[in-house]
């Protein structure tokens, strides 16, 4: 279980750093690719990958992206798909909120998309 929470850290750490800038790069033995996307009022759910970080040798990877919008008890719900993969398998996390922020829902999901968590 450390080790998932040291790969989350070192993520969300390299997140923040590349949050301004558009990249591909290798940071030590991973591979990390952000692929900025515009939000506007529009297009505040943008559909696609925006982050990534992978160990192809080890097969170890983290990836975050836009999964479209959900409609749950009538609130449209952007939900942003984070997925962790290594040596144990899969493990899914949705974090779902409505445009104005004031509604949140995090999922977790195991490899077969069964729900473990909802908070």
């Amino acid at each position: 279980m450390s080790n998932k929470f040291n790969l989350i850290i070192l993520i969300l750490l390299l997140f923040i750093i590349l949050a301004t800038s558009g990249c591909t790069t290798n940071v030590g033995k991973y591979e990390v690719e952000y692929n900025e996307r515009e939000l506007t009022e529009e297009n505040w759910c943008p559909e696609g990958t925006i982050f990534s970080i992978s160990n192809d040798q080890t097969g170890e990877g983290y990836l975050m992206r836009y999964a479209g919008i959900e409609k749950i008890d009538g609130i449209d719900m952007c939900n942003l798909c984070s997925e962790i993969t290594n040596e144990n398998g899969t493990m899914q996390i949705d974090c779902l909120s409505d445009y104005s922020g004031d509604y949140f829902i995090f999922r977790i999901l195991d490899e077969e998309g069964k729900v473990l968590m909802i908070l």
